[in-house]
């Protein structure tokens, strides 16, 4: 079976090797796979302050922001091992 587009985009930003575009409608899950990245390359030991996540949207770096401390937030509260879990699913 053949995957979905969103399917190959949630799955590609997680390869930290590579640097990723995304170009997708609305309501497609981009800042989804771009919290997904911004985390897979901070765990991976890129430096946080060398990220670079870019919206055209003062609404959407809004959203990004808020959906980045509102995950660091909770992580801060849980153990490694439901940090792992949770990252796995």
């Amino acid at each position: 079976m053949q995957k979905s587009h969103t399917q190959q985009l949630s799955q590609s930003p997680l390869d930290v090797a590579a640097n990723i575009w995304i170009n997708a409608n609305a309501g497609s899950g981009k800042t989804t796979v771009l919290i997904k990245r911004f985390f897979s390359l901070a765990l991976n030991g890129a430096d946080p302050f060398g990220i670079l996540l870019i919206t055209y949207t003062e609404v959407g770096a809004k959203e990004m922001k808020n959906r980045l401390f509102a995950k660091i937030q909770k992580w801060h509260k849980m153990q490694s091992s439901e940090i792992k879990q949770e990252w796995q699913e």
